[in-house]
C-alpha cells in the first residue's frame, strides 16, 4: 500500500523542539522530506501529512491481523521476525553506548521496540 499523501494533504510545520520555521533538507524517506533544525539539531518530517490524512493512513485496518489469537499474540505477530532481530541488535548497540537511561521512540506504533527495551 502506498503511504504517500499528495501535497494538498501536507502542511509545513515549525520545529517541535524550538519552534524555528527554517530547516535544512537532510534526507528523503518514502517520498517524505526529513529536515534538520539549524537551531537545535532536531530532525523531523516537513512538510508532514495533515491530521485527517494521517487518520486515513493509519485506520483500524492498518493495525488489524484478522486472526483470532489473544490480543498480545496478535499484536506481536504484526512485528516480523526481521524487525524483532533488528530491534534486538539496536538495543545491543544502545546498551553498549549507554547501559542505563531514558529512551524515546517517536512513531512507535504498538511499541514493540520500547517493550523489548523495558
Amino acid at each position: 500500500m502506498n503511504r504517500l499523501v499528495d501535497a494538498k494533504e501536507q502542511i509545513e510545520v515549525a520545529c517541535n523542539l524550538c519552534g524555528r520555521r527554517t530547516a535544512a533538507f537532510r534526507h528523503a524517506i518514502n517520498g517524505y522530506r526529513v529536515v534538520e533544525c539549524p537551531c537545535c539539531g532536531l530532525w523531523y518530517v516537513n512538510p508532514r501529512p495533515t491530521g485527517p490524512a494521517l487518520a486515513r493512513l493509519y485506520d483500524a485496518q492498518y493495525y488489524s491481523t484478522g486472526d483470532s489469537q489473544s490480543e498480545v499474540d496478535t499484536q506481536w505477530s504484526l512485528c516480523s521476525r526481521g524487525e524483532q532481530k533488528m530491534f534486538l541488535q539496536v538495543l545491543s548497540h544502545l546498551k553498549a553506548l549507554r547501559p542505563r537511561g531514558r529512551l524515546l521512540d517517536v512513531g512507535c506504533g504498538y511499541g514493540f521496540f520500547l517493550d523489548l527495551a523495558r
